[in-house]
């Protein structure tokens, strides 16, 4: 499991970089309710995008 605060870190990120990209269905809400796995997957997409 990840830390509260990396975990948060890589919340944002995601959701910055998303809304950035045009993916409307990444919102706060959703990605707080993701596990640990996805925000780690997503976070990671995202810096290759």
């Amino acid at each position: 499991m990840a830390s509260p605060e990396l975990r948060s870190k890589y919340e944002y990120k995601v959701v910055e970089k998303a809304q950035a990209s045009g993916h409307k269905a990444l919102k706060v809400d959703v990605v707080k309710q993701s596990s640990d796995m996805a925000i780690a997957n997503l976070y990671h997409y995202f810096q290759k995008v």
